[in-house]
C-alpha cells in the first residue's frame, strides 16, 4: 500500500516541463474542498473518523450490492470521503491543501516541502486513496489510511528506544511505591528555540486538557543548541501506567516535532 498513489485525470505531457508542479489552490479548487467538507458534515452527519468509516462502508456496500448496470458514478462520494479524510490528516500532521500536476494528470493533494517529521516533499492523495479502497484495489477504510499516513510521517519521531526504556524504568519504580491505577499529577517538559513556537505548543496541549505548570512558557537563558524556551504542562485526572505513558510520549514528541522543539520527558507524583 503506497502513500504516493494518485487518481490521475487526463493531462497532456509538456516537453521539458518539471517532473511535477505543486501550486496553491485557486478559488474554484478551494471551493471544492469547502463544499466537500460541508457536505460531509451537514448532509452526511460526519464529525469523526469513526463516523466516516461507517459511512464509507455503508455507501460503498450499497453501491456494490446494486446490479452493475444500475450503479451510478460514485466519484462525488469518493471525493467527499477523500477530502474529509484528508482534512483530518491535514489538521493532525501539518499538511496543506495544494494542487498537484504532472505529465500524467492533476489532482488536489496534501503537501509539505519539508515535514517536521523529517521527510522531504511529502505529497499525499486522499481522493485516490479512497478510490482504491472503494474499488477493492486496496483494503482498509479512511481511518486506516489516516493512521498509516501519520505513522509514516512521524516514524522517526516515535521511534525512540531510549525514551521508551526510560519510561519503563520510571514506571517500574513508580509501581513499587504507589497504585498506578489511580489518577495522579504528572508533568511533561518540552523545549523550543522560539517563544512563538513554545506558546503555540502550549495552546495545543491546552486543547487536550494539559495545564501550564507555573508561568509558561519561560525563557531559560542561553542554550548551546538554541532551545531557550521551556514549556511544562501537567494534569491530575489520569492514571500513569504503561498505556497512558506510551500515549503521552507519542503526543508530546509529535507536539515538539511540529513546532521544531524537543520533548524532555516527564515526572509524576510518587505518593498516594
Amino acid at each position: 500500500m503506497g502513500l504516493f498513489d494518485m487518481f490521475r485525470h487526463e493531462a497532456k505531457a509538456v516537453p521539458e516541463s518539471p517532473k511535477y508542479e505543486v501550486t496553491t489552490l485557486n478559488e474554484t479548487q478551494q471551493s471544492t474542498v469547502i463544499h466537500s467538507l460541508k457536505t460531509a458534515t451537514e448532509d452526511f452527519g460526519i464529525t469523526s473518523l469513526a463516523e466516516l468509516d461507517e459511512y464509507f462502508y455503508q455507501v460503498r456496500d450499497q453501491w456494490l450490492a446494486s446490479p452493475e448496470s444500475q450503479r451510478g458514478d460514485p466519484f462525488a462520494l469518493i471525493m467527499t470521503i477523500g477530502i474529509r479524510a484528508g482534512y483530518t490528516l491535514s489538521q493532525n500532521a501539518n499538511l496543506c491543501w495544494r494542487w498537484y500536476k504532472d505529465a500524467h494528470g492533476e489532482e488536489i493533494a496534501l503537501y509539505h516541502p519539508q515535514h517536521p517529521g523529517g521527510l522531504r516533499e511529502v505529497i499525499l492523495f486522499p481522493i485516490n486513496a479512497m478510490k482504491k479502497r472503494w474499488y477493492g484495489q486496496t483494503e482498509g477504510c479512511p481511518s486506516e489510511w489516516v493512521n498509516h499516513s501519520m505513522n509514516a510521517l512521524y516514524a522517526r519521531v516515535w521511534d525512540d528506544p531510549q525514551g521508551k526504556k526510560d519510561d519503563e524504568e520510571i514506571l517500574a519504580v513508580l509501581a513499587q511505591r504507589v497504585d498506578v491505577t489511580k489518577p495522579r499529577d504528572q508533568i511533561h517538559f518540552l523545549y523550543f528555540t522560539h517563544q512563538d513556537s513554545a506558546t503555540k505548543a502550549l495552546e495545543v496541549a491546552g486543547k487536550s486538557g494539559w495545564l501550564p505548570y507555573g508561568q509558561q512558557p519561560h525563557h531559560i537563558g542561553a542554550d548551546q543548541e538554541g532551545f531557550n524556551w521551556h514549556v511544562a504542562v501537567h494534569r491530575e485526572d489520569t492514571a500513569v501506567n504503561s498505556e497512558t505513558v506510551a500515549q503521552n510520549r507519542m503526543f508530546f514528541s509529535k507536539l515538539a516535532c511540529d513546532y521544531h522543539g524537543i520533548y524532555d520527558g516527564w515526572e509524576a507524583c510518587a505518593t498516594d
